[in-house]
């Protein structure tokens, strides 16, 4: 069985905050969920983004939506009611503030993958792992049956890392499956925890 570390969704009083210093408002999220008429999606984004000027990338594809924006509090609270009204209400989001846009410009894209790993047929939606809450994932990660897959990159890596967990060694997300198919044998015996968010439902399918 496969499990993640789930991480409470930020809701706007948790998430949103006044900060009088850094004005600009970084907001990143990402939901797996099949999409259709993603050209018209994209239009609607672009026309609610455009009036709000909000800046930034957003990517669509089939399988979800995955961002990265910045606005005021007032512009992000738009863009955050039109996707759970058109997507999904339960999406996660990260919040970050900033005192200058990092972005120049607003991107949304049509891709293959919200997540790069070259996988056909990925279902999220109809196929997923459990969740470990924050309180117990001390105890979780401690236990003999449970191997600990940290799947950060080369250079994520390198900022940090989860103490005695395996480390694909991977520069990029695709590498991901090649590498599950070469170590089948390590991870057989044991429950599998994946640690990067954004990926855990893809490389859940993968694993699972």
């Amino acid at each position: 069985m496969i499990f993640e570390y789930k991480i409470p969704k930020l809701n706007n009083k948790q998430g949103i905050m006044v900060i009088k210093k850094k004005k600009k408002l970084i907001c990143s999220f990402y939901k797996f969920k099949e999409l259709e008429k993603l050209n018209l999606l994209k239009n609607n984004l672009f026309e609610i983004c455009k009036k709000n000027n909000i800046s930034g990338t957003i990517i669509l594809a089939n399988e979800g939506i995955n961002g990265t924006v910045s606005g005021t509090k007032k512009s992000v609270n738009e863009l955050q009611g039109f996707i759970e009204k058109k997507i999904e209400k339960k999406v996660y989001y990260k919040i970050n503030y900033s005192e200058k846009d990092p972005f120049l410009r607003l991107k949304i894209k049509i891709k293959p993958e919200i997540v790069r790993l070259g996988v056909k047929n990925v279902n999220v939606s109809n196929k997923t792992g459990e969740f470990i809450d924050p309180i117990n994932w001390n105890n979780f990660i401690e236990r003999e049956d449970v191997l600990l897959i940290d799947t950060r990159n080369t250079y994520e890596s390198d900022i940090g890392y989860f103490k005695n967990s395996v480390f694909p060694n991977t520069k990029s997300f695709s590498e991901f499956p090649e590498w599950i198919k070469k170590n089948k044998k390590q991870i057989k015996k044991k429950k599998l925890l994946c640690t990067v968010q954004v990926a855990l439902g893809v490389k859940k399918q993968v694993l699972i």
